[in-house]
C-alpha cells in the first residue's frame, strides 16, 4: 500500500496522471490501475474522474494531508531501523561561509536529501580561516568558501563560480571616473581591507598573491572605519 500511497500522492501533487507517471517511471495506464486499487481497498474513491480531469474527493483530499505525514514518518523509521541493523552512520559533514546567502547551497543540500535519504548531514558555518581548520583536520569533509589564499595540493580544489571584483575609491581620486580600472592602475592607491587581526596576514597575502595588488596595504576593522 506505502507504493500506492506515493503514487496517488505524485498524481495529487502533479495534478496529471502523465506526469505523475513519468516522475514514477511507470506507464499511465499501470499509475491509474495502481490508484482503482488503492482506492478499492480503501473501500472508498479518492478521486472524482472527469473524462480526462480529475478532483480530489472530500475523503480524498483528507486522505492526502494525512498520507503526507505517514510517509514522512515511515521513511523516517525506515532510516533509523537501518541504521539499527546495520549498526553504523554514514555523516556528511559540509562546511559553509557564515556570510553566504546563495539560495543554491541549500538546494543542492535538500536534492542531496532527497537522493541519498540515509546519509545525516551535518552543518559547519565559519569564516574563511575556520573552514580551512576543519577540512585540514578533519573537522569536515568538504566546504563551500571564498578563495581568500592560492590553491594548495592539500585540497582538491574546484572552482564552482567566478565573480568581479569590486572597489571603493574616493571621488575625488581621478580614477573614479573611469567605468574599470586594472589591478595594474591601482599600484599608487593604498589598499584598504576590512579584515580581524587574526585574518590580515592571510588576506594580505591573497591580495598580494592571487589579486596582485601592488601598492600598499591597510587595515580596518570594519566598513565604516574603512
Amino acid at each position: 500500500m506505502i507504493r500506492q500511497i506515493r503514487y496517488f500522492q505524485s498524481v495529487v501533487r502533479n495534478n496529471s496522471f502523465s506526469e505523475a507517471a513519468e516522475e514514477c517511471h511507470i506507464s499511465q495506464s499501470a499509475i491509474s490501475q495502481q490508484i482503482k486499487a488503492l482506492e478499492n481497498e480503501l473501500g472508498f474513491s479518492l478521486l472524482e474522474r472527469y473524462n480526462r480531469k480529475f478532483a480530489l474527493t472530500p475523503a480524498g483530499e483528507y486522505f492526502y494531508k494525512k498520507s503526507l505525514v505517514l510517509i514522512t514518518d515511515y521513511e523516517q523509521m525506515c532510516r533509523e531501523a537501518a541504521k539499527l541493523a546495520h549498526g553504523d552512520e554514514t555523516v556528511l559533514k559540509i562546511g559553509y561561509l557564515r556570510s553566504h546567502r546563495s539560495p543554491e547551497l541549500y538546494q543542492a543540500l535538500e536534492e542531496f536529501s532527497i537522493q541519498y535519504p540515509s546519509v545525516d548531514l551535518q552543518l559547519l558555518c565559519g569564516k574563511h580561516e575556520g573552514l580551512f581548520d576543519l577540512l585540514r583536520t578533519g573537522g569536515a569533509d568538504l566546504v563551500f568558501n571564498d578563495q581568500r589564499r592560492a590553491f594548495s595540493n592539500e585540497y582538491v580544489n574546484m572552482i564552482l563560480t567566478t565573480n568581479r571584483m569590486y572597489i571603493e575609491l574616493a571621488a575625488r581620486n581621478p580614477a573614479a571616473e573611469l567605468s574599470s580600472v586594472t589591478v595594474q592602475e591601482l599600484k599608487n592607491i593604498p589598499c584598504i581591507l576590512v579584515a580581524s587581526r587574526e585574518q590580515q596576514t592571510n588576506e594580505k597575502e591573497f591580495y598580494k598573491t592571487i589579486i596582485g595588488i601592488q601598492g600598499e596595504i591597510l587595515y580596518a576593522d570594519n566598513l565604516e572605519e574603512a
